[in-house]
């Protein structure tokens, strides 16, 4: 058997040092900084889909996570919104692209206590930017302001960015590398 086309070209993964990059790059002043550092460490820790965090071609799945859908945890599993006391994020998945019963899942991931690239600081960097913003539970945790959501094309950018910033090659890199 012949390829009509030439094989596809691998991405190359977003690498922590890419994280610490786009944090080092952040503006913690700036809600969409915020929602960008943010979604790209819980994208990488979850190993999201884009369309599971972020809006494609202006349009959001049903699926998209809300505020409501992430929980910081401390040792005893009570809700904490203090980094020091906190030992794990879980999300929460309504859907998702392959999910064809549409059943709901959790994902629970620990502390690796090495802030900015840790899930759990993450979390509560987008939590706390909901709170900034006066977001209520049901509105997309990655929005910079209500309705706006962050869109994956400039996810990519930033992605890109930061592996121009690591010396690795930018055209091997989407959102889809978070993965």
């Amino acid at each position: 058997m012949r390829r009509l086309s030439p094989p596809r070209q691998e991405g190359s993964p977003v690498s922590q040092e890419m994280l610490k990059h786009i944090f080092r790059a952040t503006d913690l002043s700036s809600a969409q900084h915020r929602v960008i550092c943010g979604a790209a460490v819980l994208g990488f820790f979850f190993c999201l889909r884009g369309a599971e965090y972020l809006s494609v071609s202006s349009k959001r799945h049903r699926y998209c996570f809300q505020v409501s859908d992430v929980l910081v945890k401390d040792a005893n599993g009570n809700s904490t919104s203090q980094y020091a006391s906190a030992s794990a994020v879980s999300i929460t998945l309504r859907g998702s692209k392959t999910d064809q019963n549409g059943r709901t899942t959790t994902r629970t991931i620990g502390k690796s206590g090495h802030p900015p690239v840790c899930s759990v600081f993450a979390a509560l960097l987008l939590l706390r930017n909901a709170i900034a913003i006066n977001m209520s539970g049901d509105e997309p945790i990655y929005s910079s302001s209500p309705g706006r959501v962050l869109s994956a094309e400039s996810m990519s950018k930033v992605l890109r960015s930061a592996a121009k910033a690591c010396d690795v090659n930018p055209s091997n890199i989407s959102t889809h590398t978070l993965r």
